[in-house]
């Protein structure tokens, strides 16, 4: 996210920073009770940028990558802790 930022013109820091505020901002509002898909019906519009996003992770398997991730984190978790009681 730093990087694309940089590429567009921002300097490290500003790119950092706006990286950190979005992820702050969206963690509040989900901290907040709101769930994912009712901040996306919230600022979506048709055609808009938050739909040409949605619809790249939707082409790009995104939901389905993350999953990955998160598995194989988990397999390992597992597999370290086993390793711990031997």
């Amino acid at each position: 996210v730093v990087d694309f930022g940089m590429q567009h013109g921002l300097s490290q820091d500003q790119a950092f920073n706006a990286a950190v505020e979005t992820m702050m901002g969206a963690s509040q509002m989900l901290k907040n009770g709101q769930y994912p898909d009712e901040l996306i019906a919230e600022v979506r519009s048709p055609n808009g940028t938050t739909q040409r996003g949605l619809s790249i992770m939707d082409d790009t398997h995104f939901d389905a990558n993350m999953n990955q991730v998160l598995e194989g984190t988990y397999q390992r978790a597992i597999e370290l802790s086993q390793e711990e009681l031997t």
